[in-house]
């Protein structure tokens, strides 16, 4: 599966913690071989067959609800694999933008992840701030 690597090589640290790497080199782009190609691409492709069927069995206000429920998941995720310590309900309320920048008030709870794939629709009635 396509991913990132950081090349391997390990030498010692300035201050002697043999095995740490204290390079700067870049990332490198892990790409699959050929043969492992076609069987992702096969993948890909009944997935996204997959999500245009269920796309268009869903009505507009369940797929609307589905978007904000994805979105919040996806954040929620994306900020638990940088190490973020955010609750939903914390992203729930910035995606809603029922709080102004991101407040620190926990260590680690530095930031949430919006994604720009889709508007975040108007909120219901009964969520709006006051």
């Amino acid at each position: 599966m396509a991913g990132l690597a950081v090349n391997s090589a390990r030498k010692s640290s300035p201050i002697g913690r043999p095995g740490v790497d204290t390079s700067t080199r870049p990332l490198e782009p892990l790409l699959p071989r050929e043969a492992q190609a076609e069987p992702l691409l096969e993948k890909a492709y009944d997935l996204i067959r997959t999500a245009e069927r269920l796309a268009g069995q869903c009505q507009g206000s369940a797929k609307d609800e589905l978007v904000s429920l994805l979105r919040a998941m996806n954040s929620y995720y994306s900020n638990k694999i940088e190490g973020e310590r955010t609750r939903p309900v914390e992203i729930t309320d910035a995606l809603w933008r029922r709080t102004s920048p991101p407040i620190r008030t926990r260590p680690g709870c530095s930031a949430w992840v919006v994604s720009p794939l889709t508007p975040i629709a108007a909120a219901p009635p009964n969520t709006r701030p006051s």
